[in-house]
């Protein structure tokens, strides 16, 4: 998956200076702070504070302010087909929100230039969208509910170091049960389902940006990087830097 930041802008706006308007290229918009509404191809929505919308080239909208709004717009090229959403709603409130977090700590004077630490939380922000919308096609069709409850919770909370004794009381049953449940309706542990998840992860972090091994394991779950490079070539057969080599040429 290619996905390319080509500008980013934080602005406020207590209206739209032009409210109907077609974007020329992918525009994510992500909100601080404040609403607007929003009529596209895709529907009829206010997005509020913590969620984003997409706009997608060569499509009209009509946006108007609802309330003062902050806002961060990141134009991005890619061959992804995403799917036409009238907005995003995050699942993970935490994760989104540290997001948003460390965005306005690259305010500072000393971070304001740097553009590969605001490309590096955009593609943050793409892979939480793609995973939590991709997990939620599984879920909907998984054919035990409590099944798919825990991956749900596999999903939201994958890099953190969470016992798999928890996620059972989550779910209510023993950890016995749990176990036995899961392997029934998938095939495989919960264990060996999360390590799968982790790593699917990790290839997306892999394949967007340049950010360094050490950076990307504990963003999956990994205790640090020797741990996730030994568990990355054990199940992919190779490691990865030898991977990212591989899917950049491509």
């Amino acid at each position: 998956m290619t996905m390319r930041l080509a500008s980013w802008a934080k602005v406020y706006r207590t209206k739209f200076e032009v409210e109907r308007n077609m974007e020329k290229e992918h525009l994510l918009v992500l909100v601080k702070s404040g609403s607007f509404y929003l009529e596209s191809a895709s529907g009829k929505c206010t997005v509020n504070a913590g969620e984003a919308a997409i706009f997608y080239p060569n499509e009209k909208f009509y946006r108007r302010v609802k309330e003062p709004i902050t806002m961060y717009l990141f134009r991005f090229h890619t061959k992804k087909q995403f799917r036409h959403e009238p907005k995003i709603v995050f699942k993970n409130k935490e994760r989104i929100q540290s997001t948003l977090n460390l965005l306005e700590t690259l305010d500072n004077k000393l971070y304001h230039d740097d553009f590969s630490l605001r490309e590096s939380l955009f593609n943050d922000i793409i892979t939480q969208y793609i995973l939590e919308s991709e997990a939620e096609d599984v879920y909907t069709t998984d054919p035990d509910p409590l099944i798919a409850k825990a991956k749900l919770i596999f999903e939201q909370y994958l890099h953190e170091k969470t016992p798999l004794t928890d996620t059972a009381e989550k779910l209510g049953i023993s950890y016995v049960h749990f176990i036995r449940r899961f392997k029934q309706s998938t095939g495989v542990t919960p264990g060996e389902y999360l390590t799968k998840i982790r790593l699917e992860r990790a290839k997306i972090f892999l394949a967007q940006n340049d950010m360094m091994i050490k950076e990307i394991a504990p963003r999956c779950g990994f205790e640090n990087e020797y741990y996730f490079s030994n568990v990355f070539k054990k199940y992919t057969g190779m490691t990865p830097t030898a991977f990212r080599k591989k899917v950049v040429t491509i």
